[in-house]
């Protein structure tokens, strides 16, 4: 078992209609998609360790763009259509963010990474 010495941000995620529109526009509109469908899955993302939830804040502000453009690509994988601006209120998003401190691999081994192309 391995302790991480980072905190972490569980992004939770859910479309609001006008993100389900854009995605029939772009993508193949024959898909049968809901708003369940896509906000079934969450993702979480490492940070570096904070000692104040104003510095937790500013990290998340200054990620904010790059966080939601990688929860774009898991929908749709052409930067050029995404929705304009990316914003932390836009009108595509409901966003919750849940904050943690602690991340332990209860695995056995390494934890083999990967590179992301975002």
């Amino acid at each position: 078992m391995h302790f991480l010495n980072f905190s972490f941000v569980n992004l939770i995620v859910r479309p609001k209609q006008p993100f389900l529109d854009w995605l029939y526009r772009v993508d193949d509109p024959e898909k049968e998609l809901t708003m369940e469908d896509i906000a079934h899955d969450t993702s979480t993302f490492l940070l570096p360790d904070y000692d104040t939830n104003t510095v937790r804040d500013h990290l998340l502000k200054s990620h904010f763009k790059r966080v939601f453009i990688i929860w774009l690509k898991r929908w749709y994988n052409s930067p050029v259509d995404f929705p304009k601006p990316i914003t932390l209120n836009g009108d595509f998003f409901i966003h919750d963010f849940k904050w943690g401190s602690i991340v332990v691999d209860l695995g056995e081994g390494y934890i083999e990474g990967e590179d992301f192309d975002q």
